[in-house]
């Protein structure tokens, strides 16, 4: 690098187009780019006719503006939600809406057991009284009709 005069210059990211089309139409050349710990970028500008350096600080944008946008951003993402939250209360969609599926009980399977047989026993009492004697109880062959697990439920 040449030993120039060095002026420096902190510029917002948004207005760095125009500092650089503004050094590019004075015959600055680009130097070097760099990135120091505070996380700003430092370009350096040289300009050999005029024996000048210029250092340009380039900030981030405003952090009170960025702070605003990141606030509507979750404002209108918070909104929407409660939108589709309110939908689906106040429309009560079936597809929406979980239902929870109750598994009939052990007890529920007997019962509904003895009552089938009961009815198939009245519609065709001459074909089951063919099959089993006159004393055969309807529960005991719904009994026998359950699972193992049920049976063991029922038992105890």
């Amino acid at each position: 690098m040449i030993k120039n005069s060095l002026e420096t210059i902190t510029v917002n990211k948004t207005e760095l187009k125009n500092i650089e089309s503004l050094l590019v139409k004075t015959n600055f050349e680009l130097y070097e780019i760099w990135t120091p710990d505070e996380d700003n970028e430092v370009q350096v500008w040289s300009n050999k006719k005029l024996k000048k350096n210029i250092q340009v600080t380039i900030t981030e944008d405003d952090p009170i503006e960025d702070n605003t946008t990141k606030v509507i951003n979750e404002l209108v993402d918070l909104w929407l939600e409660l939108r589709a939250i309110r939908n689906a209360v106040e429309y009560n969609d079936d597809d929406y809406a979980y239902q929870k599926v109750k598994e009939p009980s052990a007890l529920d399977k007997y019962t509904s057991k003895v009552k089938e047989l009961e009815e198939e026993w009245e519609d065709s009492e001459n074909y089951l009284n063919k099959i089993f004697k006159d004393n055969i109880d309807p529960s005991v062959l719904a009994y026998l009709h359950l699972d193992d697990d049920d049976k063991l439920l029922l038992t105890n």
